[in-house]
Parts: structure tokens; C-alpha cells; sequence
């Protein structure tokens, strides 16, 4: 595990339209999980080294788009 797969794996969503339709979705549906996500395409991290980058920086466009839909998130889904 470590904080840089979990760097990585925010600038892959941030690459992949496909895998941002399946977040939106995983959401509506109250169903999403980033460490899972992560795990199935090759990012290997835990819940505390998503929440210290998370906690770190600015949000991505994506990211914005999230939360300014009123998404309610933790550190295990998207902060």
C-alpha cells in the first residue's frame, strides 16, 4: 500500500471518462468505494493514505463536479 498508488489513482479517474461514468453511478446508487476501485485497476492503498492525499490538495475537476452534487463522501469514497 502506499500514498503514491493513491495519487496515481486519482489522476487515472481523472484520465478515464469511462471509470467516471461508473463513480457517478456507484454513487447515485450509494454503493462506491475507492479502495476497491483502486484495487481492481492496480492501485493497491488504504483508507488513511486516500484521506492524507485527499487532505493534502485541491480537488480535481472531477472531484468538484462530486461534491458540488451534493455527494456526501468519507475517506473510503471520495473526500
Amino acid at each position: 500500500m502506499s500514498i503514491t498508488a493513491a495519487k496515481k489513482i486519482r489522476t487515472h479517474v481523472d484520465e478515464n471518462e469511462d471509470l467516471q461514468d461508473s463513480i457517478r453511478n456507484q454513487m447515485s446508487e450509494g454503493s462506491l468505494n475507492l479502495i476497491k476501485i483502486g484495487q481492481e485497476h492496480g492501485f493497491d492503498f488504504s483508507e488513511s493514505e486516500l484521506k492524507e492525499i485527499t487532505d493534502q490538495g485541491e480537488l480535481s475537476d472531477f472531484e468538484l463536479e462530486l461534491v458540488s452534487g451534493g455527494a456526501q463522501t468519507d475517506s473510503a469514497t471520495l473526500s
